[in-house]
């Protein structure tokens, strides 16, 4: 962590679904192939050269693809080797529903069975923890400035109906159970609370609806982020797409949901327009969140082609920057703009005039960037944006006598 400006920094990635056998390669990029993987090696090589300095690495699971042994190790391995390259200290990671052997395929005697004998240990390094997690398909571990909460969300899968509609649960005891530890005093007050699961808590906007986000969920996270125990920020996997919001809160300081998108799945046709190949960069401002009381922060999206490698995002759906917890509104901040622009006798603003005002927009997710640039526009202002920032703003009736 950046004890000077205080920033938690963590890489997040989701949906390995690794495969251990050329068999899997219509399945996934990371594939194991000869004891290597050139998909994975480019990606390590790659981010290394970020230079992020991650403290954590977070991942929210199907980590292997088809429950199959070989293909979790594989997986497993990759993650830790990218612990051990980056040299970060916490792993952080929860199965998916690709991680548990819901049909027995490979084992008569436990879903979990594989999940729970690999090594190193998963979900952590603790066993006591570990045997929390799988007893009731959730543990607290506690940090510094944080603490982790690891939600098993894939724990019934195959229970019951397969289809679409039941993926993603967490039993209302559950829910009650964790409800009560995070209000009891076991559970302090930290500037920052991760919540990790695989399946969404919340439906998503996707062409034909989404019926696969977690049920019972409602009953856990409505009460739950309403515990004044410090801000909340949600990160899962399962849908392969990336997007961030804010969760439905009774008290004014907003949750924070990422959706960490997949990392190595090959994307299916039905969204290959809307995603990539991905994982995130992600920066909390750990003394804004515990001034807001909600996270405050900043993200970036690496994707990946067969054309072009990894790269900062360039998908339109999918911004290479944004960000969490803007105090102003974009309506708020665009007015700032339109009466700055109209009293005061200048063109436009650039530099270290723009950079006085514009603090905000760092903060604002891809949607209220969106919002912000539309209003600025009904306010005939002009935005010039390189890199996902804006550069120069100004009136267009004035700015255009200067070009």
């Amino acid at each position: 962590m950046d004890k000077q400006n205080v920033k938690l920094r963590f890489i997040v990635l989701s949906d390995l679904h690794a495969v251990d056998d050329l068999t899997g390669n219509g399945d996934s990029y990371l594939n194991k192939s000869k004891e290597t993987s050139n998909f994975f090696n480019s990606f390590l090589d790659y981010i290394e050269n970020l230079k992020f300095n991650p403290d954590l690495i977070i991942c929210s699971g199907d980590i292997g693809n088809k429950a199959k042994e070989k293909n979790f190790k594989y997986g497993w391995y990759c993650l830790n080797e990218l612990k051990k390259r980056l040299k970060v200290k916490h792993l952080f990671c929860v199965p998916g529903n690709h991680d548990h052997d819901s049909r027995y395929s490979e084992n008569d005697y436990d879903p979990k069975y594989t999940l729970q004998h690999v090594s190193p240990q998963f979900p952590c390094s603790k066993f006591n923890i570990n045997t929390h997690f799988w007893a009731w398909h959730w543990c607290h571990i506690e940090q510094d400035v944080f603490n982790v909460i690891l939600l098993n969300s894939s724990a019934y899968h195959g229970m019951g109906s397969e289809t679409e509609d039941y993926h993603g649960r967490v039993a209302p005891k559950i829910s009650e159970q964790i409800i009560n530890y995070v209000d009891s005093k076991k559970f302090k007050e930290k500037s920052i609370n991760f919540i990790i699961c695989h399946h969404h808590p919340c439906p998503m906007k996707v062409r034909g609806g989404d019926t696969q986000f977690m049920k019972g969920a409602e009953n856990l996270f409505d009460d739950l982020l309403c515990k004044q125990k410090g801000a909340w920020f949600v990160i899962h996997g399962h849908r392969h797409l990336s997007g961030i919001q804010y969760a439905k809160s009774a008290v004014s300081a907003r949750p924070v949901i990422l959706s960490a998108g997949s990392l190595g799945k090959r994307i299916d046709n039905k969204i290959l327009g809307e995603t990539l190949n991905q994982f995130h960069c992600v920066e909390i401002d750990i003394e804004k969140t515990k001034r807001k009381g909600e996270p405050v922060g900043i993200y970036y999206i690496h994707t990946w082609t067969l054309s072009s490698g990894w790269e900062p995002s360039k998908l339109d759906t999918i911004p290479d920057k944004g960000g969490f917890g803007a105090t102003d509104t974009p309506i708020e901040l665009a007015n700032k703009f339109k009466d700055i622009l109209n009293n005061d006798k200048i063109p436009f603003l650039k530099d270290d005039e723009l950079n006085t005002h514009i603090a905000e927009y760092t903060y604002f997710t891809p949607d209220d960037r969106q919002q912000f640039i539309k209003k600025l526009k009904a306010y005939n202002i002009d935005v010039v944006i390189e890199n996902g920032e804006i550069v120069e703003i100004g009136l267009k009736k004035k700015y255009d006598k200067y070009y």
